[in-house]
């Protein structure tokens, strides 16, 4: 028999379950983009509540195009304040710009800050 805690209990019988979600971007001081602003545990730089949609696929084969995907992740956010754009303007004048960032997809409590 499987045992729930109480949290997880009350949130599963809830109406209104929302998915929350982390993303993090792979700079030296990795940037943390989350749907929510209740989500605890990441550093200062996280912008909070910014992502709005998110997709993610973990491996797709194309035979009539003859290639694969070993993984694809595709969000929306909302740039709040600047934030983000302010971000990516310092990471770019120091030389790192956004593509070929490693992006990760994470539920909270699970993402790594290493």
């Amino acid at each position: 028999m499987r045992n729930n805690s109480e949290p997880f209990d009350l949130a599963n019988q809830s109406p209104q379950r929302v998915l929350r979600l982390v993303v993090q971007i792979g700079y030296d001081l990795p940037l943390y983009i989350t749907s929510h602003r209740d989500i605890p545990g990441l550093p200062a730089n996280a912008i909070l509540g910014a992502l709005k949609k998110c997709s993610a696929t973990s491996q797709r084969l194309l035979p009539e195009q003859g290639r694969a995907e070993i993984g694809s992740i595709q969000f929306e956010v909302v740039d709040i304040a600047g934030q983000l754009s302010c971000v990516l303007r310092d990471e770019l004048e120091q030389g790192n710009g956004i593509k070929g960032r490693t992006v990760r997809l994470y539920p909270p409590g699970t993402h790594s800050q290493s």
